[in-house]
């Protein structure tokens, strides 16, 4: 068994991957718990993490990834599965997962250019205007249901939710709606991750939305 205190090339032992993991996956299934807040703190410890039996995994994990990478991966396979069990993660739909998230993240503000065109066409086809897809008097969240079916980025629901802070509403019309829970919450843990990593100013995304809102 490889020691924990062995540091990986990105300087991370196998344990502080294993902290990552917890924190990021308690960041995107509890509802109290802050990743940015806690400043990745979590209860975690050496005892409990050399009597895992996936320990193995951890040691992998921090032999291939540098600790942004590793954030990386988890963030955008939470963001896909919160139930996501640490060995998936070298499955080959989870390393497709990051990947397509890699690319998304590379091209945000194009990607909510186009999203916002999409949905723009969609109001033209239907008679209705754009702002109406913000309120759930004009029935569920055609967002979600477009992301669901592959048409629309999580990425730009976040910055439509991070600015117009809308989802709320659909949440409190739709309280048995899994879907729409599921979703309110994953956009408000997800944003301040985008935040973090993204180097294009959040005023970018702002000014693109409320351009599209006054066409």
């Amino acid at each position: 068994m490889l020691q924990e205190k062995q540091l990986a090339n990105n300087g991370l032992t196998p344990f502080e991957v294993y902290k990552k993991y917890i924190a990021i996956k308690l960041h995107f299934t509890s509802e109290k718990y802050d990743y940015f807040k806690s400043n990745g703190r979590s209860n975690a410890t050496e005892v409990s993490f050399n009597r895992r039996g996936d320990y193995y995994f951890f040691c992998k994990l921090a032999k291939k990834y540098r600790e942004y990478e590793i954030v990386d991966l988890f963030v955008s396979n939470f963001i896909a599965n919160p139930t996501l069990w640490v060995g998936a993660i070298f499955g080959e739909s989870s390393l497709e997962v990051y990947q397509q998230w890699q690319k998304r993240i590379e091209s945000c503000s194009y990607s909510l250019k186009q999203d916002l065109a999409f949905a723009r066409s969609y109001c033209q086809r239907t008679d209705i205007l754009l702002t109406d897809l913000f309120s759930p008097s004009s029935g569920n969240c055609k967002f979600i249901q477009w992301i669901e079916a592959h048409k629309f980025n999580p990425e730009s629901l976040c910055w439509l939710e991070a600015n117009l802070d809308f989802l709320g509403s659909f949440r409190q019309k739709y309280p048995h709606d899994p879907l729409v829970q599921r979703y309110y919450s994953s956009m408000k843990k997800y944003i301040p991750f985008l935040r973090e990593r993204l180097s294009t100013p959040p005023e970018t995304f702002a000014s693109i939305i409320e351009q599209a809102l006054s066409n």
